[in-house]
């Protein structure tokens, strides 16, 4: 039985990001690329009129030619740049199942049930608006009527992206090796354990949303060494353009590796995707060191995030971001590049 309560900020992330419009011309023209020598963040200071706040922009969804997939938990994103091709991947880290264990979710608006289940090879449940299903061992995707992918040549990464989602490979030694073959660059097969399921991100813009109230966390290195006061990401959201209806497509060991597309109405409305990965302990920031499981060789091990008597980030002092959407206040989204 899929809990209300545990996909319940997903659900509210994606009705909120849809009940506000941004007029198409702020869509960014060419894609933008997190800087590489700006993680961890520097603290930006306020000297303009206070409060100095950094406003998440909102999606703009409009058609049924826009998506947005919504990502929260236990993610990374990958590939781009650091693979072989433009395209990237949100990879669900596997859980551990006696410490820190996890139960990866799809959900889809008005999704028809039968589709779904086909598609996944897993049980569906549907509530009033998301149908829920598994998302251990899937491959997903974005494509139009004519399976092309989303606009744009590469994906665009918002301001909010680069300063609020982790980059593991500034927190790492560079020799640190990892498994970029987890997803598979070439799109041909499934993921591969330690990752539950991968998705293919091409074209669109990737935004973050930030703890709600300004709340903050902290490194802290395997040493004690500690780190000033950051904002994290909490949710993480594609969204993107097609050149006709926007579908998700599931590749499973159902589908016979093959691409099947989900049935979903109403047909003139975006296209809208959950995508969770929480661990049975929900409010904790413990689960983060699942991401080691995605280096080969590691021999130092990422710092912990604590957010227990950490000051909130003072929007008078430095500039802090905001968002419109409801949290779950679990700092898991995290990506590979430097």
């Amino acid at each position: 039985m899929i809990k209300r309560s545990f996909l319940r900020a997903a659900v509210l992330c994606l009705v909120s990001a849809w009940s506000v419009a941004l007029p198409a011309s702020a869509q960014p023209s060419l894609p933008r690329a997190c800087a590489r020598d700006s993680y961890p963040p520097v603290a930006k200071p306020c000297h303009q009129r206070r409060p100095c706040i950094n406003e998440v922009p909102p999606t703009n969804l409009l058609t049924a030619n826009d998506f947005q997939v919504t990502f929260t938990g236990i993610i990374c994103f990958a590939g781009g740049s650091e693979g072989s091709s433009k395209s990237r991947q949100a990879m669900m880290i596997h859980g551990n199942f006696f410490t820190k264990r996890h139960t990866p979710k799809l959900g889809v608006y008005g999704a028809d049930e039968d589709s779904l289940r086909r598609a996944s090879g897993r049980s569906v449940e549907c509530d009033n608006t998301y149908c829920w299903t598994s998302i251990r061992g899937l491959r997903l995707r974005i494509v139009d009527d004519d399976h092309n992918p989303p606009n744009g040549d590469a994906v665009d990464e918002d301001p909010s992206f680069c300063d609020l989602v982790p980059r593991l490979k500034s927190l790492l030694p560079p020799q640190t090796a990892q498994k970029y073959a987890l997803c598979g660059d070439d799109q041909a097969g499934l993921p591969k354990s330690p990752v539950d399921a991968c998705f293919d991100l091409d074209g669109g813009s990737l935004i973050a949303y930030p703890f709600k109230s300004f709340r903050q966390g902290r490194f802290v290195f395997s040493d004690g060494h500690q780190i000033r006061p950051l904002q994290f990401a909490d949710v993480v959201a594609w969204y993107g353009h097609t050149n006709s209806a926007a579908r998700l497509q599931i590749k499973s060991m159902a589908t016979g590796n093959e691409w099947r597309t989900v049935k979903t109405a109403p047909s003139d409305k975006p296209l809208l995707v959950a995508v969770a990965n929480l661990g049975h302990a929900h409010h904790t920031t413990t689960h983060f060191v699942l991401n080691e499981k995605l280096y080969g060789g590691l021999k130092q091990h990422l710092p912990a995030i604590v957010v227990d008597q950490v000051p909130p980030c003072d929007p008078d002092k430095t500039y802090c971001y905001t968002s419109l959407v409801s949290l779950v206040d679990v700092a898991g989204c995290s990506n590979t590049r430097p």
